[in-house]
Parts: structure tokens; sequence; C-alpha cells
């Protein structure tokens, strides 16, 4: 599991407004981004979850993956993520939560948990 954080709600809010600029030019980038959330006072941008595993395409580890596409490094543009490198240059931490294994049935429970308690600004949940 990881989340993206932002160091003040104010930051967060700024990144977010950011991000809803890049979704008016969709045209323009053709990526796929996270959905609006009506969170408001949070400094979280967002929560997710992956599997744990290696990809045979490239070796990397499903996480590592996952976090290329956010950060706007993976070719399929409908692939959604939040493709930082598009649109932001503001400071964000990456958060991420390594479970063992045998957790991974109850990833998707724990992702709507983990969400509940950081009310991210942007993804369904």
């Amino acid at each position: 599991m990881y989340w993206f954080e932002a160091k003040t709600d104010d930051d967060a809010h700024n990144i977010v407004e950011q991000l809803n600029q890049f979704r008016l030019r969709k045209e323009v980038h053709n990526r796929a981004v996270p959905a609006k959330n009506n969170c408001k006072n949070s400094n979280i941008i967002y929560v997710g979850k992956r599997n744990a595993g290696i990809r045979q395409r490239d070796h990397l580890t499903n996480i590592a993956g996952r976090i290329a596409t956010h950060f706007g490094y993976y070719k399929v543009n409908s692939t959604q993520g939040l493709q930082l490198a598009y649109w932001t240059n503001g400071v964000l931490t990456l958060n991420v939560m390594v479970l063992p294994d045998e957790a991974s049935e109850y990833l998707l429970i724990l992702e709507k948990l983990l969400a509940q308690k950081l009310k991210p600004l942007c993804g369904r949940h």
C-alpha cells in the first residue's frame, strides 16, 4: 500500500488544483488521471495498493511499476495514475507500506480503510 502526501493541507490543495488544470487539457496529453474526490481537509493526495510480485516484461516489482506510472513514466497513456511529471513540480512524500504476502487477499479492504482514515484528495475508494 502506498500514499502520496504533501507537507500541508494548503500545499496539497495547490497540487490538486494543478491536477485539475491538467484535467482540463486532456485532449492535449491524453493521460488517465485519478478521479476527483470530495475530501477537503487533508494533505494526502492519493492512496493506492499493489500486489507483491515481479513483472515479467521489465523485471520491476509490481509496486515499482505502479509508482513509475504515478510519476508519469509509463508508455501507455490509458493506464490511470497521477502522471506527476506532466503537471506538477510540487513536493510530495511517497509513503510505502509493505505487507506480508498473506495480506494480499485483504488489500482492497485495507486500502479502503486507509483511504477512509487519510482522506485523499483524489482517487475513488
